[in-house]
């Protein structure tokens, strides 16, 4: 049982380097990278920096595709997932809820914009 939840994590790590390539538009090749751009969205969430901070570190083929609180939602999410330490990454679930409840903010605001 243990090895399975050690394989989870592990995948749950490398699904959030995946996002983590989707967000910031770049291909990653080493763990150096990883810790470099995660910090720039940690940097960008964090209370203190502004809307701009966290735009400045996503793909800029991304702007204007994305509500704020949406990518803020999907940016934690990879935050989480890369995780220093294995059990304190989401669990599958919470990957998968996350990932919709990201969708369904855009969707609203869509819709909104939309009527």
């Amino acid at each position: 049982m243990c090895s399975i939840n050690s394989a989870e994590k592990e995948d749950i790590y490398q699904f959030g380097v995946i996002l983590l390539e989707v967000i910031t538009g770049k291909l990653i090749t080493s763990s150096i990278e990883v810790e470099v751009l995660k910090y720039e969205l940690e940097r960008g969430l964090s209370e203190v920096a502004s809307p701009i901070a966290l735009k400045s570190a996503i793909d800029p083929s991304l702007h204007g595709t994305y509500t704020h609180e949406s990518l803020k939602t999907a940016v934690q999410l990879t935050i989480n997932c890369l995780n220093k330490v294995p059990g304190n990454r989401p669990s599958i679930e919470d990957v998968i809820w996350n990932l919709q409840y990201s969708v369904q903010v855009q969707e609203a605001r869509s819709s909104k914009t939309s009527t």
